[in-house]
């Protein structure tokens, strides 16, 4: 466990409220979209676990570019768009191909930032001590294992299949009931 920055931390989130504080409340639970790293109980087949009783994680960097990371993640040119792109004529600049957000998603977000409280405790989820008591779970090995990976590496937590999010959510759920 490691404190939270002292710093201010920032927030792109979509604008559902006209107050600013709504930014920090989770996406309402009739939101079907299920978050990395929320609680895997939360909807699914089979899942009647009671909403009340879940948990949602909030996104914060502690850099405003990285905030916009959620929004801009779906605009990343898929594989196939760039090799497209570099077939014939390569461009001159090839970071300029990335993807663009379109001003109407844009106008749909709101940024805000905050302190965090220092009581709060995190967990850093990058850090080999920490995947490595993770992997000694009985929950998590399997995961892994269904990943076809030997351990708990990065790629494990970063990747982006149903398959690394199912991970990854169990990893937040182990987290969370151990406070």
């Amino acid at each position: 466990m490691i404190p939270p920055p002292s710093e201010p931390v920032y927030r792109v989130a979509a604008k559902r409220s006209e107050d600013q504080l709504a930014l920090f409340d989770p996406p309402p639970w009739s939101t079907p979209f299920r978050g990395r790293w929320d609680d895997p109980r939360i909807n699914g087949p089979g899942r009647a676990f009671p909403k009340e009783n879940c948990f949602r994680v909030l996104y914060f960097s502690t850099q405003l570019v990285g905030a916009f990371g959620e929004v801009l993640q779906r605009h990343i040119p898929k594989p196939e768009q760039l090799e497209e792109a570099f077939r014939d004529k390569p461009p001159s600049n090839p970071l300029l191909v990335g993807g663009q957000v379109p001003q109407a998603e844009l106008i749909r977000r709101r940024i805000g930032s905050t302190l965090l409280d220092p009581a709060l405790l995190f967990v850093d989820i990058m850090a080999t001590e920490t995947r490595s008591e993770l992997y000694h779970t009985p929950d998590i090995p399997p995961l892994v294992r269904q990943l076809g990976l030997n351990s708990l590496d990065v790629s494990a937590i970063t990747g982006d299949t149903k398959a690394h999010r199912d991970l990854t959510q169990q990893i937040a759920l182990y987290i969370y009931n151990q406070a």
